[in-house]
């Protein structure tokens, strides 16, 4: 009788072991989007300067906490910024490359959902994505249909 009972009792500590940690999510480190990307149409603009070829979106590891998954825009062009100066007078001086933080996202299905830091919701949908080559499709405000084509950026 002794050994039914600690048997039962040992069975029912197991199950509840397994209940607790087997339903832990677990984050893979497998997702295609995470990473840097650039714009195709800048690749084949012979026009573009080499630090807008050096410019690029990235999508930052996929994390349970929304806050944790950042979608950022980097610039590496310097650019030229007017302001006043204390003499009352308007003066210029130049900005060197940046990363600027877009908001927040999140991949439901083949959907992209971006929470962007004005709490404003962008909705585009994955049209196609591998290791090397993403496209990304949204609506304009007249809602025509955008495609937006993507290369993973090499450094």
């Amino acid at each position: 009788m002794k050994k039914n009972t600690i048997f039962i009792i040992s069975s029912l500590l197991l199950i509840s072991t397994f209940g607790i940690f087997g339903c832990v999510p677990k984050i893979e480190d497998d997702d295609m989007i995470t990473g840097k990307w650039i714009d195709t149409l800048i690749l084949m603009d012979t026009l573009s300067t080499q630090c807008q070829k050096k410019s690029y979106i990235e999508f930052s590891e996929y994390e349970l906490d929304l806050k944790d998954r950042i979608h950022e825009k980097y610039h590496a062009c310097p650019g030229v910024e007017e302001y006043e100066a204390e003499d009352g007078e308007t003066a210029t001086r130049t900005t060197p490359p940046f990363t600027e933080r877009i908001g927040n996202y999140s991949i439901k299905g083949d959907t992209l959902i971006v929470k962007d830091i004005e709490n404003q919701t962008l909705i585009y949908v994955i049209g196609s994505i591998d290791s090397e080559n993403m496209t990304l499709k949204d609506l304009d405000r007249d809602g025509n249909i955008r495609i937006k084509f993507y290369k993973r950026f090499k450094d």
